[in-house]
Parts: structure tokens; sequence; C-alpha cells
């Protein structure tokens, strides 16, 4: 998956209507009718959150005579999550990172002493002194 396309799937997805929208056809093949009664919109409104998801390849677009039954694309939604996946950050997975938050919160508060912010952030965040390795 490109750079391109997985953009195009994030701002799809950056509104909240459309991601409603992603966690409704979840679960199944779901006619446009039934997308609308779950929306307080215009059907031109859900036509146009509807082809900007079908456009990002997450959404599949089946027309039964006038009906559109809409479906996600397993196939994108699969590379999608193949790519967030493989985002990887230092100190993810054993608490780190929420950990740093609050104790650069706390950091915050006392930065009066003769040290910087930032290399009293970098002493907490790798665990070893500011001239130390990441781990």
């Amino acid at each position: 998956m490109n750079a391109m396309d997985v953009a195009l799937i994030c701002k799809a997805l950056g509104d909240a209507n459309r991601l409603e929208i992603v966690q409704m056809l979840s679960d199944g093949e779901k006619c446009g009718c039934k997308l609308l009664e779950r929306f307080e919109i215009t059907q031109p409104t859900l036509s146009h959150h509807m082809k900007i998801l079908v456009g990002c390849g997450l959404v599949n677009d089946r027309k039964e005579g006038k009906w559109h039954h809409y479906s996600l694309n397993c196939e994108t939604l699969m590379n999608y999550k193949h790519f967030i996946e493989s985002l990887t950050c230092l100190g993810c997975g054993d608490g780190i990172v929420v950990n740093n938050l609050r104790r650069a919160d706390i950091m915050k508060k006392e930065s009066n002493s003769g040290i910087s912010f930032f290399q009293r952030y970098l002493t907490v965040t790798c665990q070893t002194s500011i001239w130390g390795s990441c781990r």
C-alpha cells in the first residue's frame, strides 16, 4: 500500500460519520437506506460520504435496481491494517509511553531546576542518562 492510498484512507476515516459507517459495515453489507436511517443527514450528504469511502477503496458499492448496497473491501482494509501494524514506537508495549506522558507533565511542573525540560524528559524516557541511547 503506497503513501497516497494510506493518506486517502486516513482522510476518509477522519470524519466521524464515515468512521461510523465503516463500523456499521464491519458486520456485513448494508443498503444505503439502512445507513441513512442511522444518521441525521440528507441522502445527498450520505452519497458524498459514500463517494469518499468508495473512492479510497475502503468500501465496495453494488447497485441493485435503484438501491446501492455497500460493504467493506476486505483486501484494502487488511492492507491498511498491516500498514498501521507496521508502524513502531520506541517504548510501546511495555507501558513506557503512557508513563512518559505522566512524567512529562510532572517534569513540566518541576522545570525550575538547572537542567532543561527536554534533557529531563530524555532522561526519564530512555531510563538512562541523556547521553545514553534509547533501547
